[in-house]
């Protein structure tokens, strides 16, 4: 049992390198350029009680695919900025859709998953980010930051269209293979072009040390995430042989309240790193998983776990801890009932 257990983990890891490989690097590269030439500080500045409510509650929703870094990256970043660089409610939202949103995770979903569940996921952990941020604000109104305490931040010297253009080969590069909008032979030309206008337009807008860091900080992501991601993949493949032999996937067939509720609750004890989540439930999905509980995992996982309970507790305390939990709980539970309804 145990030597079958060990081979179906490897076929699963070989099978997944094989077939996504193409769009994993790129990820990284892109994840890699998001690190090095993106002025996060400058960007976290604008997610505070100063700002203006909807930039605040937009801009912390969204920074996560500028920060690229799965729960264990987001969280000090959010006690660095909690009652400091942002009012309650935006670090919140933060805290929330940071971890989820990160561009490896969603190109993930869209190869993964599927188109209509990679649109989903981002939409509803954009707009899900704000709600739980809003509420958890209206129930500690009183708590509210009032003033930004943070540093101004310097630019670089280069201008803002030709770190648009790199960026938009490069986000070009990821979602080429992992949409399915054109032949292969299209597919693979334009895949092809997009490498070579991206290393002309960084060899023409890139200081040397520029794109050494660019360089170091994909090596830092992929050496972050690719384990951990062939970790879950090898255990996807050792749960296909326990499936078989348990009724573990009862639980959460169908959409159900209680299936999706199980989903949300499981999440949120269990760490699912935004990554590893993502060929996780894949996996599950071949084994009878619902889409519904398949969405509630993907909000719920990235967002809440033990561990992140454990760090954010000794910043906000075990209240607004607990409503935290709870408020992303209920969301994704919610989110997934209603996907499993109407959508999925």
């Amino acid at each position: 049992m145990f030597t079958t257990l060990i081979k179906s983990g490897g076929f699963e890891v070989y099978d997944f390198i094989l077939g996504h490989i193409f769009i994993i690097l790129p990820a990284f590269i892109l994840s890699g350029a998001i690190g090095s030439l993106v002025n996060k500080f400058k960007i976290l500045k604008y997610m505070g009680p100063q700002a203006n409510k909807g930039v605040a509650y937009t801009l912390s929703s969204l920074v996560g695919i500028c920060l690229s870094v799965c729960a264990c990256g987001i969280v000090p970043l959010f006690t660095g900025i909690y009652g400091t660089a942002s009012s309650i409610g935006p670090s919140i939202t933060f805290l929330f859709s940071g971890p989820a949103i990160n561009i490896t995770a969603i190109v993930l979903t869209f190869l993964l998953l599927g188109t209509t569940m990679g649109f989903v996921r981002l939409g509803v952990t954009f707009f899900g980010g704000i709600l739980i941020g809003l509420v958890f604000s209206f129930i500690f109104k009183k708590d509210e930051t009032l003033a930004y305490t943070g540093k101004p931040v310097g630019d670089n010297d280069r201008k803002g269209w030709q770190t648009f253009a790199i960026f938009l080969f490069l986000f070009t590069l990821v979602f080429i293979p992992a949409v399915d909008l054109f032949s292969n032979p299209v597919k693979w030309t334009l895949y092809g072009l997009n490498f070579i206008i991206i290393g002309v337009l960084a060899k023409m807008f890139l200081k040397n040390e520029e794109i050494k860091e660019w360089y170091k900080k994909t090596v830092h992501f992929a050496s972050k995430i690719a384990l951990p991601m062939v970790l879950g993949v090898f255990m996807i493949g050792v749960l296909r042989v326990f499936a078989t032999e348990t009724d573990i996937i009862f639980y959460v067939q169908g959409n159900s309240w209680t299936a999706n509720f199980i989903a949300s609750v499981a999440a949120a004890i269990m760490y699912f790193g935004s990554c590893v989540s993502v060929p996780f439930v894949a996996g599950l999905m071949t084994l009878g998983l619902s889409e519904g509980p398949a969405l509630t995992l993907l909000l719920a996982g990235p967002a809440v776990s033990l561990p992140t309970f454990l760090a954010v507790r000794k910043v906000m305390g075990w209240k607004k801890s607990l409503v935290y939990i709870i408020l992303v709980i209920v969301f994704s539970m919610v989110a997934g009932k209603l996907y499993g309804d109407y959508v999925g």
